[in-house]
């Protein structure tokens, strides 16, 4: 949400999920997006899905598999989900490489079966 406040009018949120600040952060972007959208003419979703590039869109590499083989691995694991929704969020989540050596202790990696795999 920090970084949405950013393209709002109001100060910078410092302290974010509050229900009302956040919904009413929404509130007005969501009207920021409609008058831009009113000022080029847009009406139809269609126009609009024409302005969205899609080599913006980064590859978004290859699954993994993750099992905890203690209880430091299943604290390791909530580490890399709870990354993978906050900081990495991107359409879907994701864990980088980096993330995965630096909480690897008591976890088992492996590749996805399938096309989704790094080894297929």
């Amino acid at each position: 949400m920090e970084k949405l406040s950013r393209l709002s009018s109001k100060d910078k949120i410092k302290q974010a999920h509050r229900a009302l600040d956040d919904s009413k952060l929404l509130a007005e972007l969501l009207n920021k997006l409609i008058d831009s959208l009113q000022e080029k003419k847009i009406e139809q979703w269609g126009e609009i899905k024409k302005l969205i590039n899609p080599d913006y869109f980064p590859n978004r590499g290859s699954k993994i598999k993750v099992l905890a083989r203690n209880q430091t691995g299943l604290h390791n694991l909530y580490r890399l989900i709870t990354l993978s929704h906050t900081k990495r969020l991107f359409r879907k989540p994701c864990v980088f490489r980096s993330d995965v050596k630096e909480h690897r202790e008591g976890l088992l990696v492996g590749t996805a079966g399938g096309q989704e795999g790094e080894i297929f």
